[in-house]
């Protein structure tokens, strides 16, 4: 089972992905050392905390991008991305294709809805294949 203070950080990070999440600050807050934290937490989960605050601010994204009409910035801001580029990077690495390209693609594709993340009630083991599969079926 996964510890309750890895359950507790999900938590935390499913609360306040928008924010600046410093790792120093999230150890500090959970009263943990900085190398523990992130060491515990990988081992129980299998992805790092960067991931997994990646993965949400991610999943946000793509829904906005799917369902509404902000701009690239606005929804970079809506999901906790410091600027445009950072969100363009991380969105290309995680959906291999930039925001505008996949919005363009997807947007009026029903089946093409990002339905499967991960989060702390139904953590998947298998990050990497378990991530995105609705939308890899849609590529």
């Amino acid at each position: 089972p996964t510890p309750d203070f890895v359950i507790a950080i999900m938590h935390y990070i499913d609360e306040h992905y928008r924010e600046d999440i410093k790792m120093t600050s999230l150890a500090k807050q959970f009263s943990f050392s900085y190398g523990y934290m992130l060491r515990a937490f990988k081992d129980h989960t299998h992805i790092t905390i960067k991931e997994y605050l990646n993965n949400k601010r991610i999943k946000k994204a793509t829904g906005l991008l799917l369902h509404s009409k902000y701009t690239i910035k606005e929804i970079a801001i809506e999901s906790g991305f410091p600027n445009t580029k950072s969100f363009h990077n991380t969105f290309k690495q995680y959906h291999g294709t930039t925001p505008n390209v996949f919005r363009n693609k997807f947007k009026n594709d029903s089946n093409c809805v990002n339905s499967v993340y991960i989060d702390a009630s139904s953590f998947a083991i298998d990050f990497s294949r378990a991530m995105f599969p609705s939308v890899l079926n849609c590529i």
